[in-house]
């Protein structure tokens, strides 16, 4: 659509502002032909002013990566660009959510480092304000058995911002659980991020896809099954002692 436009707007602009006028008075709406004349008018001006290969080339460059990324959100599919822009949509997401419900999967091996940092720390507070205006979070923590007892910090931490936390053991989870984290909201929306076996990022994105949402809270169902409460755990406990009260 946006392209249909711009090509449009470039031809009638050839002809003058009267036929433009004409053109853009078809469209129903105003948001759209206003952003995309700017654009046309920018990418013409950049021809007449700017003598250099490098800046045309990335002028090109960003409008066909606006194109791409227009087309992706018309099917309801958003990527992220980097882990920051992943948090800053996680936040937006559970910010908006509307029915009062979300559920969220997080390994801990994956995201111990990560939820140390401040923007980690911020998208807490959001999952605490959803929480706040009447809404609830379930979020499965996988741990391996090993490392029971270095996740009771983080148990904590999640504790002390109201969210409803549950264990699920690492070792005999189905495969298809082991290479990724979710979010999901209103059982409308996902943000999924996937991993390598090594335990780098492979890609983050969005989703609404009706079918992918369902795939994701099948996936969170099943996992809930096995998974229970970190009470259940003598490593978790309260009265578990540490190491300097074992000594």
């Amino acid at each position: 659509m946006i392209i249909t436009v711009l090509l449009d707007i470039m031809v009638c602009m050839r002809f003058g502002e009267t036929l433009l006028a004409e053109m853009l008075s078809l469209y129903e709406d105003p948001w759209l032909y206003k952003t995309v004349k700017e654009i046309a008018v920018g990418y013409k001006a950049t021809l007449q002013r700017v003598d250099n290969k490098v800046i045309l080339e990335r002028v090109r460059e960003t409008l066909e990566r606006t194109a791409r990324e227009v087309a992706e959100l018309s099917n309801g599919h958003m990527r992220s660009k980097s882990e920051i822009e992943a948090t800053e949509i996680l936040i937006k997401i559970i910010r908006t959510g509307k029915k009062k419900e979300a559920q969220a999967v997080a390994h801990f091996e994956l995201f111990f480092s990560w939820w140390s940092r401040d923007i980690a720390k911020q998208y807490l507070r959001e999952n605490q304000n959803f929480i706040r205006r009447g809404g609830k979070i379930t979020r499965i923590l996988i741990v391996p058995k090993a490392k029971l007892l270095e996740a009771k910090d983080f148990v904590q931490m999640q504790k002390e911002y109201d969210i409803a936390i549950r264990i699920a053991i690492a070792e005999g989870q189905p495969e298809l659980l082991s290479n990724e984290a979710f979010l999901i909201v209103d059982n409308e929306i996902v943000s999924r991020t996937l991993y390598s076996i090594r335990g780098t990022i492979n890609g983050s994105y969005v989703t609404t896809d009706r079918f992918e949402v369902d795939e994701i809270r099948n996936k969170f169902d099943l996992l809930l099954l096995s998974a229970k409460a970190p009470e259940d755990f003598p490593e978790l406990s309260d009265s578990n002692p540490t190491d300097a009260d074992a000594g």
